[in-house]
């Protein structure tokens, strides 16, 4: 019974992950795996780069809420961006990431933190090791929404 309440107590956490190409907006969640490392998971959204904020915020909400900290480690890691290179409609990595941006947000208990990176082509994504943008969990949709897009603003 202790550790359930332990367990109850501990602060949230949780991740996605959100990019903007030129055809659109795309947003998916990640789960933590028992190594720590953080992987992205299905369902991926798509949206129009004219997205409302307010729709925008509801849907990092959302899409927070459909994190999980239990997943196991995959022994393979071929295809396990398939799902977004589909919904953005491109054929490989290298496609996907041409003029890409990439903002990662983090829940960390009462606070959400949007962390830019560098787009470093075929290698990913870099973290530029700036200062990130901190909000609490209990702000809009718009306030987050905001938070999101200033994020992909600084990203390169």
């Amino acid at each position: 019974m202790l550790n359930y309440l332990k367990d109850r107590l501990r602060p949230k956490e949780a991740a996605i992950a959100l990019f903007r190409r030129e055809n659109g907006l795309f947003l998916h969640p990640e789960h933590k795996t028992d190594k720590g490392a953080w992987i992205a998971a299905e369902p991926c959204v798509d949206m129009p780069l004219q997205v409302s904020m307010t729709e925008l915020g509801a849907l990092i909400r959302e899409n927070l809420a459909q994190s999980r900290t239990d997943m196991r480690y995959p022994d393979n890691h071929k295809g396990l961006l398939a799902f977004v290179l589909k919904k953005a409609g491109v054929r490989s990595y290298k496609q996907f990431m041409s003029g890409c941006r990439h903002c990662s947000i983090h829940q960390k208990g009462s606070k959400l933190v949007f962390t830019h990176s560098v787009n470093t082509g075929s290698k990913g994504f870099a973290y530029t090791g700036e200062p990130d943008i901190e909000t609490d969990i209990d702000v809009s949709e718009e306030e987050l929404g905001m938070a999101a897009m200033a994020c992909l603003s600084k990203s390169r």
